[in-house]
């Protein structure tokens, strides 16, 4: 023999440190090279991952899934009451006031109903209290009955008037107070009896 011998690039994918070294070595998951001839890999960065070994290229985090630090092997799905509608996202967005997701990796939150509210997490729409009501969906808050009125039962979208012979003397009553002997009311929705 001659004695000579030739020199390869490492593809890419895999990477070599070590001078008249006579393989190749993968890019350990998390990593990635797309360069020919390296001496080294490169970390995927946050947003994005390398599930095997010599990845030329890192994968994005499909949306309701995020990968929150640089050299990941791995994505994390949304919690419940959290979304991301983007590839390649490093976090998760809360649901808005109003809106809840109960299912882990979402890309969306659903509204609240009219009655409900989301919880304090947002992973689900809970129902107003009695004395509370909120006629609209996607409402962030139950209001208070009004003088006048009252609500005997949970997730209600609209407080029910005093009837003759009652009446509400404040606000978020889950029942109307009875007048009493001697007093009256004439018609609905009164705040306080007619002596």
């Amino acid at each position: 023999g001659t004695g000579l011998s030739v020199c390869y690039s490492c593809p890419g994918g895999f990477y070599n440190n070590v001078t008249g070294a006579s393989t190749c070595v993968f890019c350990e998951k998390g990593k990635f090279q797309l360069g020919i001839g390296q001496s080294l890999c490169i970390d995927c960065a946050a947003g994005t991952y390398a599930a095997s070994d010599g990845q030329i290229s890192c994968d994005g985090a499909i949306p309701g899934y995020y990968v929150a630090v640089a050299g990941s092997t791995t994505v994390t799905s949304c919690a419940a009451g959290r979304f991301q509608t983007d590839t390649g996202a490093s976090s998760c967005y809360p649901c808005a006031p109003g809106r809840a997701q109960s299912v882990q990796g979402s890309s969306s939150c659903d509204i609240c109903g009219a009655g409900t509210i989301n919880d304090a997490v947002g992973s689900s729409c809970v129902v107003c209290t009695t004395g509370k009501y909120n006629k609209y969906p996607g409402a962030s808050t139950c209001l208070s009955c009004p003088l006048g009125r009252a609500a005997g039962s949970a997730s209600l979208t609209i407080c029910a008037a005093c009837t003759p012979g009652q009446f509400a003397n404040q606000t978020g009553l889950s029942a109307c107070l009875t007048c009493a002997a001697g007093s009256f009311t004439s018609g609905s929705g009164y705040t306080s009896c007619i002596n």
